[in-house]
């Protein structure tokens, strides 16, 4: 933290040096640090994204879940369009507990950009855990049938159907991604 102090000490509105102080707190568990510095920044720049994101996650960190996702609702005032937004409630949602809180959060996302695969794919893991393997199949079918480029969908559905106990469709599938992508 020493480069960035120095920075902060020759202009203390320098706004990156904040946020990666910010980050390297919170990652080396002194989020109290990250709240109140990105707390000032959110004062004085309240249009500043990357602040409010880095903010819930300091409150995360601290397993302050209710001013982490209150963090996020702030921001999706001012930025509704974006979908990561709900799919971070969502899994601030989801270490809480509050599965169907969650999934309409990543409902919500997936309204806001009904490609974004993230969502997608908590979605999926929300409908295994709940054993719903059917509609989990089908959602997966669905997607690829859209997508069928993309070796995360293929990859997704041998989860699904490992959870069914269906390993040789499933290593096929596991196959298909990887001769789509040798890196996955």
């Amino acid at each position: 933290l020493k480069n960035f102090n120095e920075a902060l000490a020759l202009d203390p509105n320098l706004d990156d040096a904040i946020l990666w102080q910010a980050q390297l707190n919170t990652q080396r568990e002194h989020g109290e640090l990250a709240i109140k510095s990105l707390t000032q920044l959110i004062q004085r720049r309240p249009q500043l994204d990357a602040a409010y994101i880095y903010l819930a996650g300091a409150y995360a960190s601290k397993t302050n879940y209710t001013d982490a996702i209150a963090t996020c609702r702030t921001l999706e005032k001012i930025r509704p369009e974006i979908p990561q937004i709900p799919f971070a409630i969502g899994g601030y949602l989801l270490l809480q507990d509050k599965v169907a809180a969650a999934r309409k959060e990543f409902n919500y996302a997936r309204k806001l950009a009904p490609d974004f695969q993230p969502a997608f794919q908590q979605l999926v893991a929300l409908d295994l855990y709940d054993k719903n393997y059917a509609v989990a199949l089908n959602a997966v079918q669905n997607e690829i049938d859209k997508h069928p480029d993309l070796p995360e969908l293929w990859a997704l559905r041998a989860r699904v159907l490992i959870s069914q106990t269906n390993i040789d469709e499933a290593e096929a599938d596991l196959h298909k991604a990887i001769e789509m992508d040798p890196n996955y």
